[in-house]
């Protein structure tokens, strides 16, 4: 058995809490937030993929079978072979955290960790205010884009990242997903009823000017939330083990090329790492 502490319970950390504990390690996940999956930076569509590592069908929203990408006054539809799913990523999260400590993990939320290193972490407890010392002999930074794990252990490079605005919004809709590749790096709108979406774009600057603007042109007349925060770009040489301090998911940059999508992409990663760490330790 090894100790593991895991910084951040979004779902890569979660799922690589679920599948370490299940092998029998000793595993704590801290989360910062109050709630795991609040608040949500993500438009939650996934592939029907996802079904290969987790069962979704208790937290999916919506089914969609047809994209339609628009430039100008030209768009072509796309069909899907198996539907696209549409996410409560406040109730994945939280069920990605439930397996993990089903399955033995330690969860401490309200839990900020404020120091990194081969050995120990320091971590605060929002409540009380004290810092504590915790070891171990493997340390997973699932805490981000903005990692700190990466930045405290030499791991950060030269991350490049996108802005990203999102909002719920009412808006009537045919169920069709909606990429628009002329506005920003692209904008989408993603369906979770007939009646309300999820509007949102990338940009490499200058994020809510264009997204105010393209909610104009797109006819919303009602926001219910927004979102927003930075999302990473894929890196192929991104570095993402240095001695017993991994990184995985965002924090890893562990996203798709092309859309900066990142759910499936991290769980397959936290399987894999997973596998690395029992392996080194057999």
């Amino acid at each position: 058995m090894v100790k593991v502490n895991i910084v951040g319970a979004g779902p890569a950390g979660s799922y690589t809490g679920y599948q370490l504990a299940k092998l029998g390690h000793d595993v704590t996940i801290y989360e910062e937030h109050k709630i795991i999956g609040e608040p949500f930076q993500c438009t939650g569509i996934v592939t029907s993929q996802i079904h290969d590592l987790v069962d979704v069908s208790d937290v999916c929203v919506n089914k969609i079978d047809t994209a339609r990408i628009t430039a100008g006054n030209k768009s072509v539809e796309v069909n899907f072979s198996k539907p696209n799913l549409i996410l409560d990523r406040c109730a994945f999260d939280q069920k990605l955290a439930n397996k993990a400590y089903d399955s033995g993990a330690h969860i401490l939320t309200g839990h900020h960790v404020i120091r990194t290193g081969q050995d120990q972490i320091g971590v605060k407890n929002l409540k009380t205010g004290r810092t504590l010392s915790r070891t171990h002999d493997f340390l997973v930074g699932a805490d981000g884009p903005l990692s700190m794990t990466a930045k405290q252990n030499g791991m950060w490079c030269n991350r490049q990242m996108w802005q990203g605005v999102q909002a719920r919004a009412k808006l009537s809709n045919d169920n069709a997903i909606e990429f628009f590749p002329d506005i920003g790096t692209f904008a989408w709108i993603v369906p979770e009823d007939g009646n309300t979406v999820r509007i949102g774009l990338l940009a490499e600057k200058g994020g809510k000017p264009l997204f105010d603007s393209f909610c104009r042109k797109i006819g919303v007349k009602k926001i219910i939330s927004m979102q927003g925060g930075l999302v990473p770009k894929y890196d192929p040489w991104a570095l993402t083990s240095k001695g017993n301090v991994k990184l995985v998911g965002d924090a890893a940059l562990q996203v798709k090329a092309t859309t900066g999508g990142g759910i499936i992409q991290g769980l397959i990663a936290s399987e894999a790492l997973a596998n690395s760490i029992d392996s080194n330790y057999d």
